[in-house]
């Protein structure tokens, strides 16, 4: 499977960009990749991270529904309660 054929994710970069790095990674095998991400992770590090949104709507917490009591038993008919 090539670069190109892969499925990518949204990118924050902008069409050009987007384009420029599709033409370099196509091909290149996966030492290549390795070496590439490691030298794009150096790059990145001395930039702060981005901030992170939080995207409403999600379902609720769930809520305990009770008390639960596990029993087990063993082979030999002894039972102890957990």
């Amino acid at each position: 499977m090539t670069a190109a054929a892969a499925t990518v994710p949204p990118s924050p970069l902008p069409d050009d960009r987007r384009v420029l790095l599709t033409r370099l990674v196509d091909g290149l095998d996966g030492n290549s990749l390795w070496w590439l991400s490691g030298f794009a992770a150096g790059l990145a590090q001395g930039h702060p991270p981005p901030s992170l949104a939080v995207i409403p709507g999600g379902q609720p917490a769930a809520q305990a529904a009770g008390r639960l009591t596990i029993v087990y038993g063993s082979q030999t008919g002894n039972a102890r309660r957990a």
